[in-house]
């Protein structure tokens, strides 16, 4: 599928734009420059933005009393001077992060905070560095290290960040809500704005610049540089969150359901964004356990006609995707791609054998959406008739479904006229493929029909189907059921069934004069 690794390639970068981060960037950064666009509209002026942000940021409505009262460890207002004094307690980072100390800049004319400039110096190194050293060890053929400790790493990277940039960013919000008060209702509205806003979001004492200048530059370039600089860093972590030094790399986690001391593991190497009615590429790895080594599609058992499939289904159970990766040796991917019919959030399950392993492995991953919409809970209604594709499915289940228990499922397809069909056609090897998820995709049954298989393409089956089921977990199940008349299209037909929960045993002690206890089978 070269068409589907050039799209892989193509669209990396753009996989990464969420939406949400974008609508973030934006936001904050409006609200850093409204106190200085405004004016250039003729709403509201520099001198009394410059006024209203060193009283926000407590240098004059604190009086010299309150301070020395304090000795000297006044941090700001608010839930922005809350967060500040927390971060001064940290040893030796916190004085620096939090120091009201003026730095001049001579070239500018101006003074900027020592705290502000290494809050600016810490996010950078920890949103950055941390993302990279995240990446690098999510590629480390240690699952251990790829997993748990890639997702440590991450965290804190980002919750410090976050936490040391936080300060700043509500002092921002604060002045460019207070702009927007004096801009649309004078002093009025202005006052009781920032007596709110000290109660509420409030603002650090290390202010963006020590500087009252009037002028646009005097203001404006130390605020971008320390308020705008700590945001910029800070959501760029974000976007380099899953791209790495090679985006096309980054890996999905994977869940194995049923692997029998399997050999092999599947490491999904890229998944496209889920945007309904655009096409997705899925690009896979078969990775050797012990090696670590990718396999190639040699290594693999070829299970009815095909090496690899991937069964793709939405959260509502709704939108289902049977798919066969085809095998790039260039690469060493497996890849295969869909087109999606909702916003949802998939579920992707994978079944394979590798040569060598008893029984085949099936393993599942998430794949994230880009314009997550809202779902609910899939309906699944338990079913003994259906009609789709022409075709009319009749279903039963002897004994019924159990979680846990074997059970034959017959279902058998009918024409129009109920007769029952004569001439089903090779499906992947199988007369019929079925299908089943419960709610939300979270468990997996993937099996075909007793008896004899077809062994060339023009043999042709009878529609009364018998499949050997022993479901793992109770609760409504939706099976998808997919077998193709000869000389006609594939037809796929959802249905649903309930799967009781386990038979068990439980003692109960009976309440009597006599104190015995008597066991009861539930």
């Amino acid at each position: 599928m070269p068409d589907a690794q050039a799209h892989s390639q193509h669209s990396n970068h753009s996989a990464h734009l969420n939406p949400w981060v974008l609508g973030g960037v934006g936001t904050l950064s409006g609200l850093v420059l409204t106190p200085y666009i405004l004016p250039l509209f003729g709403v509201g002026s520099y001198t009394q933005t410059s006024i209203w942000a060193h009283q926000l940021e407590g240098q004059t409505l604190a009086s010299t009393a309150e301070l020395e009262a304090a000795g000297g460890t006044f941090y700001g207002t608010g839930l922005a001077g809350s967060i500040t004094e927390a971060i001064a307690g940290i040893p030796l980072a916190g004085p620096i992060l939090t120091s009201s100390a003026e730095i001049a800049i001579p070239m500018l004319g101006m003074s900027v905070t020592a705290g502000a400039l290494a809050s600016l110096a810490t996010v950078g190194v920890l949103a950055f560095g941390g993302m990279w050293l995240a990446n690098k060890m999510e590629k480390s053929e240690n699952p251990e290290i790829a997993g748990l400790w890639s997702k440590v790493v991450r965290g804190a990277a980002l919750t410090t960040s976050v936490l040391v940039a936080m300060p700043q960013i509500l002092g921002t919000l604060s002045l460019g809500i207070t702009a927007l008060a004096f801009a649309f209702g004078g002093n009025e509205l202005l006052v009781p704005t920032v007596l709110k806003l000290h109660e509420t979001i409030g603002a650090p004492l290390m202010g963006h610049a020590a500087s009252a200048g009037t002028s646009l530059a005097a203001m404006l370039i130390p605020h971008v540089v320390t308020c705008g600089g700590l945001i910029a860093p800070l959501f760029s972590g974000l976007f380099f969150d899953k791209s790495g030094d090679d985006p096309s790399l980054a890996s999905h986690a994977m869940h194995a359901v049923s692997d029998g001391g399997a050999r092999a593991d599947i490491r999904l190497v890229h998944a496209d964004p889920v945007v309904s009615g655009q096409p997705v590429t899925l690009a896979f790895q078969v990775i050797d356990k012990v090696t670590g080594q990718p396999l190639s599609a040699d290594e693999l058992e070829t299970t009815h006609t095909k090496k690899l499939h991937t069964m793709v289904v939405d959260q509502s159970l709704n939108d289902y995707h049977h798919l066969h990766p085809s095998y790039d040796p260039e690469s060493g991917l497996f890849l295969c791609q869909f087109t999606p019919q909702t916003n949802h959030a998939y579920t992707a399950w994978h079944d394979y054998k590798a040569i060598g392993d008893v029984a085949n492995v099936q393993m599942q991953t998430p794949l994230s959406s880009l314009r997550t919409s809202p779902s609910l809970p899939s309906v699944i209604r338990h079913t003994q008739h259906v009609e789709a594709g022409g075709l009319q499915v009749h279903i039963e289940a002897a004994p019924p479904l159990r979680a846990g228990q074997d059970s034959m499922l017959r279902v058998t397809v009918s024409d129009q006229q109920r007769r029952v069909v004569p001439d089903l056609a090779p499906v992947m090897g199988a007369y019929a493929h079925l299908v089943g998820f419960t709610g939300n995709a979270e468990h997996f049954i993937h099996c075909h029909p007793m008896g004899a298989e077809p062994r060339l393409d023009s043999d042709r089956g009878d529609g009364a189907l018998t499949f050997h089921v022993t479901p793992e977990h109770d609760g409504p199940t939706k099976f998808f059921l997919q077998v193709r008349r000869g000389g006609q299209p594939e037809v796929t037909i959802p249905f649903g069934q309930l799967v009781r929960a386990p038979e068990h045993f439980a003692e109960r002690v009976m309440p009597s004069s006599h104190a015995h206890a008597a066991a009861l089978s539930i």
